[in-house]
């Protein structure tokens, strides 16, 4: 919306008021006494806007990047109005990856997962796009492929343990890619007449274990604990 001013020498000038969306308007005016003037204008609504999230990302081939959050916004736009997309470019991976969008305008959040088998030190940009129908913002994230091995760290080489009275080692769980509540522990014992059991939220965790109260003095077993991610294993021994 906005007024419509015609001055002396055949001058029109259009004032919209600020915010307007974009649009296009006919405008009809009088120019002299017996004439009249049609003028087609169009109006530039605000761009919309992206913010919160990363221009770089590590990712692991098949596993899920961690959440990525982010807000859009419009100065004239509704907020529910706004169409969020994400697309792939210039992908190095051999397939396209999973591209996951969650969460209600504004909030909004991405997951990437990469196609099994994508080659470590390869990228592909991600395009994250918001339109308000009539301009577009655009962010693009350039992941990158860097799979490693999951880590294990506190764990003792041994431990010395009393017959059935359990003796809890703490330790801390971590990838590079993926997030410590996404990676899978295990464990395995030597002697079944030992136990085991693994407890705790990513990324520390506690294993307890308990030697049977029949454990003859200098009795051993060997428990591998292992930490997975979706596509590398970890893994660290300790004998008891």
């Amino acid at each position: 919306s906005g007024s419509v001013q015609v001055h002396d020498h055949n001058v029109i000038r259009l004032c919209a008021n600020t915010g307007a969306y974009s649009t296009s308007h006919v405008i009809t005016a009088q120019v002299g006494a017996s004439q009249s003037k049609t003028w087609h204008v169009n109006t530039a609504g605000a761009t919309p806007t992206i913010s919160g999230l990363p221009t770089t990302l590590k990712v692991q081939s098949a596993v899920s990047s961690q959440a990525l959050p982010f807000t859009i916004n419009d100065a004239d736009t509704a907020i529910a109005n706004l169409v969020v997309s994400a697309t792939t470019q210039n992908n190095n991976w051999g397939s396209a990856p999973t591209l996951t969008l969650t969460g209600v305008n504004p909030y909004k959040t991405l997951t990437i997962t990469p196609p099994a088998g994508a080659t470590n030190g390869t990228t592909a940009d991600i395009v994250v796009s918001v339109s308000d129908g009539a301009t577009s913002a655009k962010h693009t994230i350039t992941a990158t492929v860097d799979n490693q091995a999951p880590t294990i760290s506190g764990l003792p080489d041994s431990v010395s343990v009393t017959p059935n009275v359990a003796t809890a080692l703490n330790f801390t769980i971590g990838d590079n890619s993926t997030p410590a509540a996404s990676l899978v522990v295990d464990s395995t014992i030597s002697d079944g007449a030992w136990t085991r059991a693994i407890t705790g939220t990513a990324p520390s965790k506690t294993i307890t274990i308990t030697a049977p109260a029949s454990a003859v003095n200098g009795a051993t077993a060997t428990i591998t604990v292992s930490v997975n991610d979706g596509t590398l294993t970890t893994t660290k021994t300790v004998v008891a």
